[in-house]
């Protein structure tokens, strides 16, 4: 009986009714390793075992040599084949290697590149002569496929990547197991990090950090070793003594025949199999730096780039890590170095071995220290270079790293970038790149250091012990691009406390929503100008988030940076998407990160002989392309400066027109005027406190008075509570406080309902009922507005509205959380039934404004223009820049009758956004289905479409580009809908919001059309 025969017959004996995919393994196993004994060449068929952890192929084919040359997965027979190829689980298999044999016990599909390259079929019984050779040709190529060997640094960016996923996944596994048996070495270690290193990391970061740690060590390892060795579980014996740390992390793979650790040794296997497989020659080659091209300088950083976005894109948002493009970093360094030569007369700049000290606060991947490097041994004899080496790159830069896969990556491409222009670092040799938290004191002793430290990792206890010394010396550069994350995760004492002298001017406290501060870039920022207080000269020079250089909130830590340096450069390099930026001629203007949030370039100058004194500021705009060309050529004496003098209150590091500025100050701040204001009611779960209708949110309600925990859960989508928002106190605040069913204005134009008790930290978060209840008093109407703008290039943020409103109505930032200045109060009299009804103004304000007109003018028609004055189009031009800091202040007319014709057209505006006007002529629905896909505008036509076959219609193109705030308001409502079918009521708003903004667009050319004082303004800039 030939071998498919003897196959087919142990399928026969395998009894149907109990028969699980295990049974009919040792059957395929027998068939496998008969067809590659019949092939020769040393071709081996492992089984792999079932993992606990987590999913694996069945079978992985090896190739002589012992490279993997496909796997394969077997199915229970009668499965959807085709479909499972296209799955998830085949996804994941086919990015290991793209030879996958996938199979029933009857039906084999062989696939290549993830996509069905062959098959063949055995019927149940009997199979013919034709049908087994069929089976045999499938197999034979699917056996003889042979593996690529890898010489290519991004196909093994990309290999490894896929198996430190695996990795992480069953390290991740075993940390989850909480009550660890005795000696786990990853429980150790993840405890040993958080106590001196991170308090804050997870045992999913650590485990992913863990991993890719070890994917490095092996790498290293094998660039370490001759051609024909092969690595095995005694890594660490490969990895040179220059990198100790990495070298004794790696120790941990002897643990491996452990029972604890079964899943991972076969990760680990593969692992070596495919760095053991690689072309060490051609892929060394390909990180070298004895070639240095223009594209390429740093080509460890793009095979990091290229392993993490396969690894774990969303890594890098997480921990807000962005690597810095080796052309900017050459700006950056190369402004150090000329500020060192030409400020400071260090004629030999950073290669001077007596008086030059460097860090980088946030070493990353060590793309500041390697440009570094290169200036102090560029253009030097092998000699000198050799006692740079020797002399002062060991000894006098730092480098501070605390997630462990860009510190090994660091100290991997450094040591390469040596070797290849100096020499191999000696046994004895290490760079001072240290696995530490830059934002954790300085001043930890020696007895604090855990006992078990020093013996269980003595490489990092010595990181640790170092990274401390460093902290408490004097450096004279500090340079770097250090993570950016509002959301830290850095919460230490010992910085926020730092912190706090930026929440204050000459002891008085600003009063601010802090939260922007704590930004890790704030507190990076904050560590170097302590570094600096203690010496008498020194430079930061850095790229951050370019916020700080404008925002409000920031005023404090401008004022302390401008007391503690003497020269301030900032070369802002925009690309912010979130304000829309564009060049001053309106082209595109693009990030040199992946981040919607604008840079800039940072150098900060200590030294009370400089010469040269104050703040510069100079603008990059453009492509990203042309950025890094700019970058690459330019150096700090060819940037146009421009000269400007912060001053109070704001110390703004931009240059703005004084002129209007100070003009602007004299008007009266919206906040002066009215006596009442605060932010907008707040959910927290808008998905379950705000409905499209009536009957959904009253459905809302008694189901969360009816529902169990569990199924309320899983019907809204909670996974879990929130700080402010608990299921447990949703539930009381419904049970006990009686509330009302109301509309509530959600975005522009678009009211929905909510159910309002009034109470906080119950259905709402915060219902800011001290405003709120002004709105349902009774008759009332309140200008919504924001403190600041950042989105769009102008400022549109105003609004009305009458009745509840969400707090991101006209705008969903952060920063710009809208605010609500009701008309009218209502207060309770003592004795009487019902609410006094009084205006909302401040008694400053109305007395300065019946003094200004000598007409006691009515609350209405001074609000009226109020809202016309915020409408003015020459008034959003001229002040943008002012707009920007704070409330908006207004510029009140000094003729009655030209306040009059503003109140006048203020009310119309009112009226419109209100949608108390008519239908009018614009945006009527044609089509067969009102049934929403997405807004899709077409200009051409002037429609709007809703679905293939619907939309509304005649709608002009400046209607459409309308924006109040953050949206534009057509486009946001249709969106919003998606899936569902507009009611009528629905497809009125739609029509009236259309004919409102076209009216609004007429009135504001009308606001500006009269008056003497509009018609001089429109040469102001």
């Amino acid at each position: 009986m030939d071998i498919i025969g003897q196959y087919l017959h142990s399928l026969a004996g395998l009894p149907a009714a109990d028969a699980t995919e295990l049974s009919y393994r040792p059957a395929l196993h027998n068939l496998l390793e008969g067809l590659a004994k019949e092939l020769g060449g040393g071709i081996t068929v492992l089984h792999e075992p079932k993992r606990t952890l987590y999913g694996a192929p069945d079978f992985a084919i090896h190739a002589a040599g012992g490279a993997v040359a496909g796997y394969v997965e077997c199915k229970k027979p009668g499965e959807n084949l085709p479909l499972m190829s296209q799955g998830a689980q085949l996804r994941k298999y086919a990015a290991l290697s793209p030879n996958i044999l996938l199979c029933d016990s009857y039906r084999f599909l062989l696939l290549r590149e993830g996509n069905i390259f062959d098959q063949a079929s055995l019927p149940l019984k009997k199979a013919g002569k034709g049908e087994k050779e069929k089976l045999r040709m499938v197999i034979r190529k699917f056996l003889e496929h042979s593996p690529e060997r890898i010489g290519d640094r991004r196909q093994l960016a990309k290999n490894l990547a896929v198996r430190c996923r695996w990795l992480r996944d069953g390290l991740a596994g075993i940390l989850a197991i909480t009550t660890p048996p005795t000696g786990s070495r990853p429980h150790a270690l993840y405890r040993t990090f958080c106590e001196e290193v991170f308090q804050e990391l997870t045992p999913k970061e650590f485990a992913g950090a863990f991993a890719q740690t070890l994917i490095y060590g092996a790498l290293l390892a094998r660039l370490n070793v001759p051609e024909k060795k092969k690595l095995t579980l005694r890594l660490e014996e490969h990895i040179p003594g220059s990198f100790s740390l990495i070298a004794e992390l790696a120790d941990f793979l002897k643990d491996l025949e452990k029972p604890l650790y079964g899943d991972l040794k076969p990760i680990i296997d593969d692992i070596l199999t495919v760095v053991n497989w690689m072309d060490a020659a051609a892929v060394a080659e390909s990180l070298t730096y004895r070639k240095r091209t223009a594209d390429e300088s740093d080509r460890w950083l793009y095979f990091y780039e290229e392993f993490l976005a396969e690894f774990d894109p969303a890594l890098r948002k997480t921990r807000g890590v962005y690597y810095t493009p080796p052309e900017v970093v050459r700006f950056i360094v190369g402004a150090a170095e000329r500020i060192l030569i030409k400020d400071f007369g260090i004629a030999e700049g950073l290669s001077d071995s007596e008086q030059v000290t460097a860090l980088d606060f946030a070493a990353g991947t060590g793309t500041f220290m390697l440009e570094m490097f290169r200036r102090v041994l560029e253009g030097k004899s092998p000699a000198m270079r050799e006692q740079l080496l020797k002399g002062h790159i060991l000894q006098n830069f730092h480098g501070f790293e605390f997630l462990i896969a860009p510190y090994a990556v660091a100290h991997i491409k450094l040591a390469q970038f040596i070797k290849d222009n100096v020499r191999p670092l000696h046994e004895s040799e290490r760079l001072r790149i240290f696995i530490t938290n830059t934002l954790e004191p300085p001043a930890i002793s020696e007895g604090a250091m855990s006992g078990v430290l020093s013996g269980f990792l003595p490489a990092l206890s010595n990181d640790v012990k170092n990274a401390q010394n460093v902290k408490k010396q004097p450096v004279l550069v500090i340079t770097g691009n250090p993570p950016y994350s509002v959301a830290s995760q850095n919460k230490g004492e010992w910085i926020n406390k730092k912190i706090a002298d930026y929440k204050s001017i000459d002891g008085e406290s600003l009063r601010e929503r802090k939260q922007l501060l704590t930004d890790d870039y704030v507190k990076f920022m904050r560590f170097a100008q302590w570094k600096m207080q203690d010496v008498p000269r020194g430079v930061i020079a850095v790229i951050t988030n370019h916020g700080f250089l404008e925002n409000p909130t920031f005023r404090g830590m401008r004022k302390s940076l401008l007391d503690s340096f003497d020269a301030l450069y900032f070369l802002d390099l925009h690309g912010n998407a979130n304000r829309e930026e564009t060049t001053p001629s309106g082209g595109k203007d693009e990030n040199v990160f992946d981040i919607r949030q604008g840079v800039a370039i940072s150098l900060l100058v200590k030294n009370p002989k400089t010469k040269i004194r104050g703040v510069f500021h100079a603008d990059m705009w453009g492509l990203r392309k042309e950025k890094y060309r700019v970058c690459g050529e330019s150096d700090m004496d060819s940037i146009k400066w421009r000269k400007i003098k912060p001053v109070n209150p704001f110390y703004l590091f931009v240059p703005r027109n004084e002129r209007v500025a100070k003009e602007y100050k004299k008007f009266h701040s919206i906040r002066d005027i009215f006596s009442l204001a605060n932010v907008g009611l707040m959910t927290r779960r808008d998905a379950v406190a705000i409905r499209f209708d009536e009957s959904d949110i009253e459905r809302t309600v008694q189901d969360f008075g009816k529902m169990n925990t569990r199924d309320l859960r899983e019907k809204y989508g909670i996974l879990e509570d929130s700080v402010n928002w608990e299921v447990a106190k949703v539930r009381k605040d419904l049970a006990e406080n009686a509330g009302r069913i109301l509309p509530v204005l959600y975005r522009p134009f678009d009211s929905r309902f909510t159910y309002y008790t009034g109470k906080s930290g119950g259905f709402h978060s915060r219902p800011i009922d001290g405003v709120m209840r002004h709105m349902l008093a009774g008759e009332n109407i309140g200008l919504v507005t924001v403190r600041q703008f950042k989105t769009g290039k102008t400022w549109q943020h105003c609004s009305i509205v009458r009745g509840l409103m969400e707090s991101t109505c006209i705008s969903n930032k952060g920063s710009e959380i809208n605010y609500l200045m009701p008309l009218y109060r209502y207060e309770s009299e003592a004795g009487k039934n019902g609410r006094k009804k009084t205006e909302n103004f401040t008694k400053s304000f109305r007395d300065w404004i019946d003094a200004r007109y000598r007409v006691k003018f009515q609350p209405e028609s001074i609000f009226s223009a109020i809202y016309a004055i915020l409408h003015s189009p020459n008034y959003r031009r001229v002040y943008a820049g002012c707009l920007r800091m704070d409330f908006p202040r207004v510029d009140f007319p000094k003729d009655a009758g030209e306040f009059r014709r503003l109140s006048t057209i203020g009310k119309k505006l009112i009226r419109a956004h209100l949608l108390q006007d008519g239908a009018g002529k614009l945006a009527k629905i044609k089509g067969k289905s009102a049934h929403v896909k997405r807004a899709n505008y077409c200009e051409k036509k002037k429609r709007l479409h809703i679905n293939e076959n619907a939309f509304f219609a005649p709608l002009p193109p400046e209607v459409w580009e309308f924006k109040i705030g953050g949206y534009q308001p057509l486009k946001k409502y249709i969106d919003a809908r998606k899936g569902r079918e507009l009611t009528l009521p629905e497809i009125t708003v739609i029509g009236k919001a259309a004919n409102a903004i076209a009216k609004t667009i007429a009135l504001m050319a009308e606001i500006d059309g009269g008056g003497e004082k509009a018609k001089a303004k429109k040469g102001k800039g």
